[in-house]
């Protein structure tokens, strides 16, 4: 697996909940009624994932939910920062496999 791929496994695991939301929301706007159990998930969440991806927006997605987050540390947040800007950068220069080990600490613990 690509530096790539795992940082936007890592968006997909770290933030699934808020990538599902806009989705519910939208389809109950429309619908009139509440999502169906499990709504959210497996192709519609690999559909927007595709559409950050394409439209170059999966950075900048991170930055947000990370700044949202209000149960991590300032020095995490900014951990977690780097490593997606490493893995997800818009360039193959700009990724770099050294961002892995920022994200999981110098033995790999966290």
């Amino acid at each position: 697996m690509d530096i790539f791929s795992f940082g936007m496994l890592c968006v997909w695991f770290l933030f699934e909940e808020s990538l599902a939301y806009p989705m519910r929301v939208a389809y109950e706007a429309v619908q009139l009624q509440p999502a169906p159990s499990g709504f959210g998930s497996g192709e519609e969440m690999e559909t927007l994932l595709g559409l950050l991806k394409s439209d170059d927006l999966l950075l900048k997605f991170a930055d947000t939910m990370i700044n949202d987050l209000a149960t991590i540390d300032a020095s995490l947040a900014e951990e977690w920062r780097e490593f997606f800007q490493r893995s997800l950068g818009t360039s193959l220069k700009d990724r770099n496999i050294d961002g892995l080990s920022l994200f999981l600490g110098a033995n790999g613990s966290r």
